[in-house]
């Protein structure tokens, strides 16, 4: 897997679409984005040296749904609903 520091994906693009797909409803994109950080954080290892500066600092950023995401979380997304 290749991974980028930068966030270059707004949320919209992923938020809202997985959970319409995976889970036939818009409405639980939130569920989804904090499924993510939950899986972000208990993966730790895995995903921690492609973030920039303190990796529980970035996963509460990430609880604003406001915040733009990329790569990581995608990565994340795509082997929590392989």
């Amino acid at each position: 897997m290749i991974f980028s520091s930068y966030r270059t994906l707004e949320c919209a693009q992923w938020c809202v679409p997985l959970p319409l797909q995976v889970l036939h409803s818009q409405s639980r994109h939130v569920e989804v984005r904090m499924a993510c950080i939950h899986y972000l954080r208990e993966n730790r290892e895995k995903f921690e040296e492609f973030i920039e500066g303190s990796f529980e600092e970035y996963l509460k950023r990430l609880e604003n749904p406001q915040e733009w995401v990329g790569q990581v979380e995608i990565s994340a997304l795509s082997l929590m609903y392989r």
